[in-house]
């Protein structure tokens, strides 16, 4: 499995994480298989691969990264959801500890080597929960996240094939209203824009420039006494606690320059997607906070 599919994969199983604010039970699902096609946007066919590097940027010289930090919430609109979240919990007879603001993280440290999603354990059973729910017997923790969550779910089609269920009554959902009446919007896009940094993942991977850097890193790495037979072989490795391939891998990629290089053909691709996806593009520049 490639890193780009490995990213997709994580990504629509995980697609409520960002909107659950530190509770463990998702609040957005996500129906549909496989890789979407993202024809399904713009009606414009994916490319083969990265566009050459000096292609013309967008009119505003954007990628995807960036529109994903636009539309990002902000420390403020974070603040007055948690509160409103208290207030509505402890209005229905729960106790809600407010969650302290996180930078959504892109990820991007192990975007083009190590995978992070490979070198990060599993979180601990109930480790994401919020401290409101946690020593709840069982009928007062399924009461709890009724009370949380709502019963009722509003399908929202992302044009990837699939479809987003947003809580449509409940404590979230109200909150997340107050604080910014455009929020279902919102999740929506930062969903498209993910979706497409998977795919300019996927792209940039198949760059012959990228080929060129992969090939002199496994070459490094089989200099350095540590042969793999790829990233994912790594990451396995490393995980597992063996320091001599991460050592290795980390100095692999300075001789190489495949971070870099990745990094160039990854952005070449992001801004060509958001030429191929302007009504996306536009969505999320009408999104700022």
């Amino acid at each position: 499995m490639t890193l780009a599919r490995r990213y997709r994969r994580a990504l629509a199983a995980t697609a409520g994480v960002l909107a659950v604010v530190g509770v463990a039970a998702g609040a957005i699902s996500f129906s549909g298989g496989g890789a979407p096609p993202f024809e399904l946007i713009s009606g414009a066919p994916p490319q083969d691969s990265a566009p050459a590097l000096g292609t013309p940027a967008t009119d505003k010289g954007q990628t995807v990264e960036q529109l994903l930090e636009l539309i990002g919430t902000t420390p403020a609109l974070h603040a007055m959801q948690e509160a409103a979240l208290e207030a509505c919990m402890a209005k229905n007879g729960f106790r809600y500890e407010p969650i302290p603001f996180q930078p959504v993280d892109l990820g991007l440290g192990g975007r083009y080597g190590v995978d992070q999603m490979d070198r990060q354990p599993p979180p601990v059973d109930g480790a994401q929960e919020n401290s409101g729910v946690k020593g709840l017997g069982e009928a007062d923790r399924s009461a709890w996240e009724d009370v949380f969550f709502g019963e009722e779910l509003v399908t929202e089609q992302v044009g990837f094939g699939g479809a987003l269920g947003l809580p449509s009554d409940g404590c979230l959902a109200e909150a997340r209203g107050e604080a910014d009446p455009r929020w279902r919007e919102r999740e929506k896009v930062s969903f498209q824009l993910n979706m497409l940094m998977g795919e300019s993942l996927a792209r940039s991977e198949d760059d012959p420039r990228v080929d060129q850097a992969m090939k002199g890193w496994l070459s490094c790495m089989a200099d350095r006494a540590q042969p793999v037979a790829g990233l994912e072989d790594a990451a396995g490795r490393a995980f597992a606690g063996d320091e001599a391939v991460g050592a290795a891998s980390a100095s692999c990629n300075g001789a190489s320059n495949l971070p870099g290089i990745w990094r160039e053909a990854d952005l070449a691709a992001q801004e060509q997607l958001l030429r191929e996806n302007p009504a996306v593009a536009a969505a999320a520049g009408g999104l700022r906070p």
